[in-house]
């Protein structure tokens, strides 16, 4: 995204040219509706041209100088861009051709003014929001941009970590889901002779997914099916979508430790029947 004080400073400007051409539209849309059924000037009448000069030729200049921004235009100036050239079109029209009517033109003044108030409109809603008043720390980086190999033996990514961070209340409920995944090894000096049994915690997807809840390897596409069909009955505290998946990565991943997951994958930890 280009720097947001400069493109906010460029839909400014691009937005002085779309009020012009609202101005000028509306101005001669009323010439229109009061001249001549003839198109005669009669003695006296001041012609079009000169009659809106002024503000033809602030349309103008407005246009002309935004060339470079419309040539070229930066990241998130596109839509605004494809509208400005077709009012630089008009602009053209009106300081070359002698043939030019003002009074004509109305239409295409008003159709540029619309679109532009729509694509500045969507340029400035995909800006990022700066508040003012926020003083807090930056947010974690985008849990999508990152994975890590694995996490207590099991492949856990970055995007369970980002969640912990970023929603307090699953923060909390996976971390007592963690603690509870291990046995207690006992007081002190206490030598309990085994070792304790780890469960797999975390939100998971793909082959890790069903690893850790014992999916036969021959049943491992009608479970994903059947829980495809089921998520959303899960709850929300049990599954999330990754915003943008990189390749061969699992869009959804699942809480590992849900007791609904669970019961769900006991039907197909056995192998298919022949």
């Amino acid at each position: 995204m280009a720097d947001a004080s400069a493109l906010a400073g460029l839909l400014d400007r691009a937005s002085n040219v779309f009020s012009l051409a609202r101005e000028l539209g509306r101005e001669f849309k009323q010439g229109f509706d009061e001249q001549s059924p003839v198109n005669i000037i009669w003695p006296g009448e001041v012609n079009p041209r000169q009659k809106h000069r002024d503000k033809i030729n602030e349309f103008i200049a407005a246009v002309q100088g935004l060339r470079e921004e419309t040539k070229n235009p930066p990241e998130g100036f596109a839509g605004v861009a494809d509208v400005l050239r077709r009012a630089a079109e008009t602009a053209r029209l009106m300081a070359t051709s002698p043939h030019w009517e003002p009074y004509e033109s109305w239409p295409y003044l008003n159709q540029h003014a619309q679109d532009g108030y729509e694509a500045v409109k969507a340029a400035r809603a995909d800006m990022p929001k700066d508040d003012p008043w926020d003083f807090s720390p930056s947010a974690p980086a985008p849990a999508a941009d990152m994975r890590i190999a694995q996490l207590n033996g099991i492949g856990q990514t970055v995007e369970a970590l980002a969640e912990r961070l970023l929603n307090p209340d699953l923060s909390d409920a996976i971390a007592e889901a963690d603690r509870a995944a291990y046995r207690p090894l006992g007081e002190p000096g206490e030598v309990t002779g085994e070792p304790a049994t780890i469960s797999p915690t975390g939100f998971l997807g793909g082959a890790a997914l069903a690893d850790a809840l014992g999916i036969h390897a021959t049943r491992r596409d009608a479970f994903f099916r059947q829980l495809e069909r089921q998520r959303m009955s899960l709850g929300d505290n049990c599954w999330h979508e990754v915003r943008e998946p990189r390749p061969n990565s699992p869009r959804f991943l699942y809480r590992a430790d849900s007791p609904k997951l669970r019961s769900l994958a006991a039907a197909y930890a056995t192998p298919k029947l022949a």
